[in-house]
């Protein structure tokens, strides 16, 4: 059985948790490549590892099958940084 919304739903928690990838991984005892692989769903999840991410988010793993909220296709690459401190220019 193919866990559907598995990739999403992981992301989301992950992002609630306010976690990076990097943080994640190293609570999971994995590498990053392997959180990357789970959220965009190019590798499934082993039942050990849905078990560690339950155990990290503190969820059921019912958690996991639950549709992520919807939102528009991924980019790739990083977000443009929003403020880097610099006082803004006057227009004119």
């Amino acid at each position: 059985m193919k866990a559907r919304w598995f990739p999403g739903r992981l992301k989301e928690l992950r992002e609630a948790a306010a976690l990076s990838q990097a943080q994640l991984a190293e609570r999971v005892g994995t590498t990053v490549r392997n959180i990357s692989r789970l959220e965009t769903g190019v590798q499934e999840p082993t039942w050990p590892m849905v078990l560690a991410l339950c155990e990290t988010f503190g969820v059921d793993c019912a958690e996991f099958t639950k549709e992520p909220e919807r939102r528009g296709p991924a980019k790739r690459g990083r977000p443009p940084a929003r403020d880097r401190g610099k006082a803004k220019r006057p227009q004119g």
